[in-house]
């Protein structure tokens, strides 16, 4: 009995650990990709654009922080569905859009201004950012899946990063209810 138990405790750990990890990863190519196409866009659009470091850090904050949230949050519900990783992905970037970025359009009409300072190509390359997102997260949980070990050979350093990437997940979900709640009630712009 106690060795089911050590299983099921490893299996859960090794869940979480692919989950932050693929997240983590996924969130920070996300933001790497995010800024060139910002980049992009200014160039298409006005001609001109620039990299600043602070709305870099802030790109990259988020890719660090939400993505371990989402990764786990993914992990943990939808890549457990028996579909290929495409749909699982696809409906996983559905349930995001819903449930935040679609509210979050009419809490931050100023972002919805930004995107629309562009027109509709705007709105594309969002779109196109979350679904790179999603479906990368989604083929990095299944790659890290098949070739992360199933043994206790990497146990340390899965409890350990798994600390480290649940800091993380756990100061994204601060930013994001800082940010949805201060920004509803007005006290953050």
């Amino acid at each position: 009995m106690e060795a089911s138990v050590l299983t099921t405790s490893s299996l859960r750990r090794r869940t979480r650990f692919i989950g932050l990890l693929a997240g983590l990863i996924a969130g920070v190519l996300n933001a790497v990709v995010a800024r060139v196409l910002m980049r992009i866009i200014a160039l298409l659009a006005f001609g001109q654009g620039s990299f600043s470091v602070g709305g870099t850090a802030v790109i990259f904050m988020f890719g660090v922080l939400v993505g371990p949230l989402f990764g786990l949050i993914y992990r943990s519900t939808l890549y457990r569905m028996r579909a290929p990783e495409l749909v699982k992905g696809l409906l996983f970037g559905l349930v995001l859009v819903v449930t935040l970025q679609v509210p979050g359009l009419f809490i931050a009409p100023e972002f919805a201004a930004e995107l629309m300072a562009v027109g509709p190509l705007g709105f594309a390359v969002f779109a196109a950012m979350n679904s790179a997102f999603v479906l990368t997260l989604a083929a990095l949980t299944a790659w890290l899946e098949q070739v992360w070990p199933r043994d206790e050979s990497r146990k340390a350093a899965e409890a350990s990063l798994t600390t480290v990437f649940g800091l993380l997940a756990l100061a994204g979900l601060a930013l994001l209810v800082v940010e949805i709640v201060g920004r509803s009630l007005g006290i953050v712009e």
